[in-house]
């Protein structure tokens, strides 16, 4: 509990450092530049919050993009949830080869494996509605053409 108190006065320092001497001072503990993040949309600071998403930006990595994306999707960080998804999209190897906090991230690791089923349904439908479209009507003509032998 302490630990988190003292990221979320650090956070409130420098938003308050920010506003009062457009003093940007950015660390590189994700956690603190998560809070910052946080606050920074919660007091209306554009420039803050698009300063530390830049920041947390530069710092992801394989290794770290499964908490990232956790706390994004916590604050409602769409721009930022995107680009956590697309770094797991282009290094989904690497990213789960670093070892995780199974309590913290199990949740993660389930939503990307419903993530990359829905991938694959999405590209079932997507072939079933071809076949639908382009090949079968080209059935549907051919059959036509043929000759009836039985009229009602």
């Amino acid at each position: 509990m302490t630990i988190s108190f003292m990221y979320h006065y650090a956070a409130f320092h420098q938003c308050l450092r920010f506003i009062y001497y457009d003093d940007l001072q950015l660390s590189d503990d994700i956690d603190e530049l998560y809070d910052l993040l946080y606050a920074a949309k919660k007091y209306l600071l554009p420039q803050l919050a698009s300063a530390s998403a830049s920041q947390l930006i530069k710092h992801m990595t394989p290794e770290n993009v499964l908490f990232q994306l956790n706390k994004c999707s916590a604050i409602d960080e769409e721009e930022l949830t995107r680009i956590c998804w697309r770094t797991i999209d282009l290094m989904v190897s690497s990213v789960l080869q670093f070892s995780f906090s199974w309590p913290t991230q199990l949740a993660t690791i389930t939503i990307l494996a419903f993530y990359q089923l829905a991938y694959f349904i999405f590209f079932v439908v997507v072939f079933i509605y071809l076949y639908c479209c382009l090949f079968l009507p080209s059935l549907i003509s051919l059959s036509s053409a043929l000759p009836v032998a039985v009229k009602w």
